[in-house]
């Protein structure tokens, strides 16, 4: 829990299904479900992009003892 929300890590999200990966050098994580549709979340920002759409969050994602966190809501 962070500022009212709570935070998951993406590592979770697979669990579900959901396919990611992470690139260290632009700190943004892409998620890919079953159809094939992707959400781009760059760690810091409050902007995340579910294909070319800007979607803006309350929260940005985070990286917490080198673990991406992002928020649930």
């Amino acid at each position: 829990m962070d500022t009212n929300r709570l935070f998951i890590p993406i590592r979770l999200l697979a669990s579900l299904g959901i396919q990611y990966s992470w690139s260290p050098s632009s700190k943004v994580v892409t998620l890919q479900n079953k159809n094939g549709e992707y959400l781009k979340i760059t760690v810091g920002s409050k902007v995340a992009y579910k294909g070319s759409q800007q979607i803006q969050m309350d929260q940005g994602a985070k990286n917490q003892d080198g673990r991406v966190l992002v928020p649930i809501r």
